[in-house]
């Protein structure tokens, strides 16, 4: 509809009938109305300017809404492209268990294993790994300084390939004892990455708090040990399951943090 308006030729042409009217009625032109003529002659003059700055204004904006449409088309391209050209890795916990110590037998470990998998479209480098294993028993498990002391470092896996499998740590610590049973497991991973893009940084953090149900075996003893325990079944009671990511946008690490065990004992009422 504006366009009918902002017609330049249409505009020359309502010009020409105005002038020609003019020019009709030139000859009843008197002294006494001369000035008023020579000022109406003046404005016509401008009306063309008028016209083209009409139209002037009209394309600079017709061009800003197309200089909008393709800038907004050229930041959807680029959302897409970082969005399927870049690595999404994640970890699972797997083969949650609780085990009495192999010569011990009243120490108590638990834990799990955490597997990586990276369903992007290309591989996922630099990756770390932070995590906490902990009880209501044990509430400061310092696993990473046993691997360094017992096995000369944890095992940090670096890079994961789309689709790879079989890729993962094993995180079992001291938990607790026969003596003292843990009620509550916790375990933490944070895992920071990058794509092709080595300054852009991709995390994704996942929690379980479990509670333990234990099924205990007493066995009746002579001598000075009068029963002894044994753990025949175990049983995790999910309390809290927590995953978050990035976003694609914020790059702000989060922090790993324990849960508040108070809190949670109160729950389940022990």
């Amino acid at each position: 509809m504006f366009d009918i308006f902002f017609n330049p030729k249409l505009i020359i042409l309502i010009i020409l009938i105005i002038t020609v009217l003019i020019c009709l009625g030139i000859f009843k032109i008197r002294e006494k109305n001369a000035q008023k003529i020579i000022a109406i002659g003046t404005l016509l003059m401008g009306i063309p300017a008028i016209g083209a700055l009409c139209v002037l204004t009209y394309q600079t904006s017709q061009l800003k809404s197309s200089i909008d449409l393709q800038t907004r088309s050229i930041e959807i391209q680029t959302e897409r492209f970082n969005l399927e050209k870049r690595p999404y890795l994640w970890v699972e916990l797997k083969k949650r268990h609780i085990a009495t110590g192999a010569v011990e037998k009243r120490s108590i470990f638990g834990g799990g294993n955490l597997h990586y998998y990276n369903k992007g479209e290309v591989p996922a480098g630099d990756i770390k790994l932070e995590f906490i294993v902990e009880s209501d028993i044990i509430r400061t498990n310092e696993l990473d300084k046993w691997f360094k002391e017992a096995r000369g470092g944890f095992p940090q896996i670096k890079t994961v390939f789309p689709n790879q499998s079989d890729l993962y740590v094993g995180l079992h610590p001291f938990i607790g004892n026969m003596g003292n049973l843990p009620k509550l497991i916790f375990i933490g991973a944070l895992i920071t990455y990058t794509g092709m893009d080595k300054n852009k940084k991709y995390w994704y953090k996942a929690e379980w708090l479990y509670e333990i149900i234990y099924k205990i075996k007493i066995e009746k003893l002579e001598g000075k040990v009068k029963e002894q325990q044994e753990i025949q079944e175990v049983a995790f009671s999910p309390l809290k399951i927590y995953t978050d990511w990035d976003r694609n946008t914020n790059f702000e690490v989060p922090e790993l943090k324990e849960p508040d065990w108070d809190y949670y004992l109160s729950i389940i009422g022990k």
